[in-house]
């Protein structure tokens, strides 16, 4: 869609075309929302992860995301070149950490330990509901891609492209980061309580004394 209705506005100018003006308003809507949640639990990520490796006070969380949003309003306002210019960076150096991890962890993989001898099981449909919303994380801003499409070259061409090729990455990096974080020590049960999973990985394949090195990741 994105590439046949070339315009940057995302469900809204979906709806628009697709259903009408109407549909247009609520669609619009449904993407404040969103944002504003999306928005509010990154802040809230965020800070878990500085939290967990300098341990920082809680009680001075809420400056911490109001630091958060002046440094992205000011990032976006700062124009949609110097944007994307930010988000490939980010990007590329979060996939070079991630390869980092998975190299350091590939030595240490014990299906046995955390696999077999937890006598993991199927219980219900709703426990494997409830690991959805984990799930969705590994794909997280996907949907956005498409916002670019006023920005690129030939979009009718590589905009599916682009979309194509980001999938593809995602998905073998989330098989990859999934059968990485459980493997090794502590293991699922207790990646799933840590409120930095990847900060927990790290320190489990490269130790608590590779500061840098797990900052990075």
């Amino acid at each position: 869609m994105s590439s046949s209705i070339p315009s940057g506005g995302g469900p809204y100018v979906f709806s628009l075309h697709g259903i009408g003006p109407k549909a247009a308003y609520f669609a619009g809507l449904a993407e404040i929302v969103k944002v504003i949640a999306t928005v509010s639990t990154t802040f809230y990520s965020i800070f878990l992860y500085l939290d967990a490796l300098f341990g920082l006070d809680t009680d001075y969380g809420p400056l911490w995301w109001i630091g958060f949003n002046i440094l992205f309003v000011s990032l976006n306002i700062m124009g949609v070149e110097a944007t994307f210019r930010v988000q490939v960076f980010a990007t590329l150096l979060s996939t070079v950490m991630l390869i980092i991890f998975y190299v350091g962890a590939f030595a240490k993989l014990d299906y046995t330990t955390w696999v077999v001898d937890q006598n993991w099981e199927w219980t219900t449909w709703s426990d494997s509901i409830q690991g959805i919303s984990f799930a969705l994380w590994f794909y997280f801003g996907i949907e956005e891609l498409p916002l670019a499409v006023d920005e690129t070259i030939e979009p009718e061409k590589n905009i599916p492209r682009g979309i194509i090729w980001s999938m593809v990455t995602l998905v073998v990096l989330a098989v990859l980061t999934l059968v990485c974080s459980s493997l090794i020590y502590p293991g699922a049960a207790a990646v799933f309580e840590t409120t930095a999973p990847l900060v927990t990985g790290y320190k489990s394949v490269f130790g608590d004394n590779d500061t840098l090195l797990v900052s990075c990741g």
